[in-house]
């Protein structure tokens, strides 16, 4: 059968396949996914002091790349017959920086709760407020900071929006190292492809 033509030209045939077999097998690809965000999130989290630090993300960003290449193996060798590109590598990738990125706040969230409520503990608050405290001292070592910026610095608003733009940067990160990895575990495994092929 002749393959279809796309601008007057014959289409990838690693599309053509791919398009024949329904794309990705977003099933599969999902359990490698979680998978591989427990085993980069949860025994960092488990180093003591981490989560309190803060420290999980950076553990976590590690190992991202090693996480993404095996993702990315994973999905190929269990699934042969299906096409694998730069671009599927792209999507699991950020898929896998997502998940990881929403791990670490969900279990940040939760160890903050069960600290502070149910053990009364008040350590992340602590290492929370010691950082924003000494936000001020930096401003002024770089020169003279308005009024206007030092109260808002000092305003809950302020500090809950940093809170949640700290989780938000980290997810983010991930995101891109992972797609990055992704797309050069794609590249690798298509090539690999097209030379048995030929």
């Amino acid at each position: 059968m002749t393959p279809p033509l796309m601008m007057g030209r014959a289409a990838d045939p690693e599309q053509v396949r791919e398009g024949a077999q329904g794309g990705m097998d977003w099933a599969g690809a999902l359990r490698l996914i979680g998978l591989a965000a427990l085993l980069g999130v949860v025994p960092p989290a488990c180093v003591p002091g981490s989560l309190t630090d803060g420290a999980v993300g950076s553990i976590a960003l590690l190992v991202t790349p090693m996480l993404t290449l095996g993702v990315v193996g994973l999905y190929y060798r269990k699934r042969p017959g299906r096409a694998i590109s730069s671009t599927v590598g792209v999507r699991l990738g950020a898929v896998l920086g997502l998940a990881m990125g929403c791990l670490i706040a969900v279990i940040t969230g939760v160890a903050g709760f069960v600290l502070r409520y149910g053990y009364h503990s008040m350590v992340m608050e602590q290492k929370f407020e010691e950082a924003m405290a000494a936000l001020p001292t930096q401003l002024s070592s770089a020169g003279p900071v308005p009024p206007e910026v030092m109260g808002l610095i000092h305003s809950p608003e302020f500090r809950a929006g940093s809170f949640i733009m700290g989780h938000v940067f980290t997810v983010l990160l991930l995101m891109s190292v992972a797609s990055v990895c992704g797309w050069v575990a794609g590249s690798m495994l298509k090539s690999r492809r097209t030379r048995q092929v030929g």
